[in-house]
């Protein structure tokens, strides 16, 4: 299997868990975010799927109040790969 569709299938897993898909149909923007209380768990993963399918990724904390991480994706193809995987509608 090839290494990107490995990573692609990973993502899926981890969205369906502690994740989501969102579509700002505004700006024509596709948002694939994955939650987790460790930083360097999402920076790790980050760096993943910047090396096997050539996107860019940030890590924000929403809130100082909040105690978890948000890593974020804008890959319209990733969201509608990982998408089709998982089965959410948006």
């Amino acid at each position: 299997m090839c290494r990107w569709r490995s990573v692609l299938n990973y993502l899926a897993g981890l969205v369906y868990g502690d994740g989501t898909l969102y579509y700002y149909g505004k700006n024509n923007e596709y948002f694939t975010y994955i939650y987790d209380s460790s930083k360097e768990f999402l920076e790790e993963v980050g760096k993943l799927m910047a090396k096997a399918l050539k996107v860019k990724y940030t890590i924000v904390k929403p809130s100082r109040t909040m105690r978890y991480y948000r890593l974020q994706l804008t890959s319209k193809k990733v969201y509608e790969f990982v998408k089709k995987l998982v089965n959410i509608r948006p």
